[in-house]
């Protein structure tokens, strides 16, 4: 009946569905005999013969109907497993975008609580300023800032930030300034031994990455380890903002001075807010504090 026909999934399909049909008509067949009037074939041979013929037929019936049931209840069932898995795979990176702008909000607020906390503690006019860019040359000394000469900002004014001292404005434009750091050698500051109250001029480097302090006396007291600070003297910066730390001294026998290398504590790589010092006038009490 079927040898004509290649062997292909139509074909298989095609040849299922006669069979299904044979077994179901003769099923229904039976069925009605059966039922036609099942009293008077209650115990008869015949009757039993019929249901022992009836019985297998019915079964593979019905587990024939079992298996394409669950096939597609399995394939129904994978889909809505797919739908799901792609919505949860969604959520997911919806959760994840949002638990993401929550930490950066977080992160924000503790910035910018560090800078109300730092311009509240201080007397000098600050302005803020947000950190825009920075020197693409190999040293990398400067950074560039959102304020310019329009809000009153001018050569030669002091950066700070919450972490210390930044450096000095050295271009302005209407709205825009570049900020030379203080690890440059160009750049330098009074400061003072927070410790000893030792007083030196610290100066940026060539090498761009660290500081010296100059100028101190051979007898002052000056250790590893000592926090400077603006001695506030020069008026660019208000007295007590953190310069650095002392990390090594040097006594150089045919001088009067000693010479000290110092860490400074802003990490400049790392700004994104800072201060512009307006104020070139010391006013009487440098500092809140």
């Amino acid at each position: 009946m079927f040898q004509d026909e290649p062997l292909t999934m139509k074909g298989f399909y095609k040849r299922l569905q006669i069979y299904l049909f044979i077994i179901l008509l003769f099923s229904i067949s039976l069925f009605l005999l059966l039922s036609n009037d099942r009293t008077k074939l209650d115990n008869n041979p015949f009757s039993s013969a019929i249901l022992e013929l009836a019985a297998p037929v019915q079964n593979l019936t019905a587990k024939t109907f079992n298996f394409f049931r669950s096939i597609v209840d399995n394939y129904l069932l994978l889909i809505n497993i797919r739908k799901e898995n792609l919505l949860l795979k969604k959520r997911l990176k919806e959760l994840t975008y949002e638990n993401q702008r929550l930490k950066e909000m977080k992160y924000t607020n503790i910035r910018l609580k560090k800078m109300l906390d730092f311009k509240q503690s201080i007397s000098f006019p600050l302005l803020p300023a947000n950190v825009i860019g920075m020197d693409s040359s190999p040293l990398g000394n400067s950074i560039f800032i959102n304020k310019g000469t329009a809000q009153g900002v001018k050569v030669g004014m002091g950066v700070v930030a919450p972490e210390g001292v930044v450096g000095y404005v050295i271009r302005t434009s209407r709205n825009f300034s570049s900020v030379i750091f203080l690890t440059d050698r160009s750049s330098g500051v009074n400061g003072l031994v927070q410790r000893s109250r030792a007083k030196g001029v610290v100066k940026g480097t060539i090498a761009g990455n660290y500081c010296e302090v100059k100028y101190l006396l051979k007898e002052v007291d000056v250790r590893k380890g000592d926090l400077m600070v603006t001695s506030g003297i020069g008026g660019k910066f208000p007295k007590g903002v953190v310069i650095g730390r002392v990390d090594k001294i040097e006594n150089r026998p045919d001088t009067l001075f000693k010479m000290a290398l110092l860490t400074p504590a802003v990490d400049f790589y790392k700004l994104e807010e800072v201060f512009v010092v307006l104020s070139s006038m010391r006013p009487d009490n440098n500092t809140k504090r």
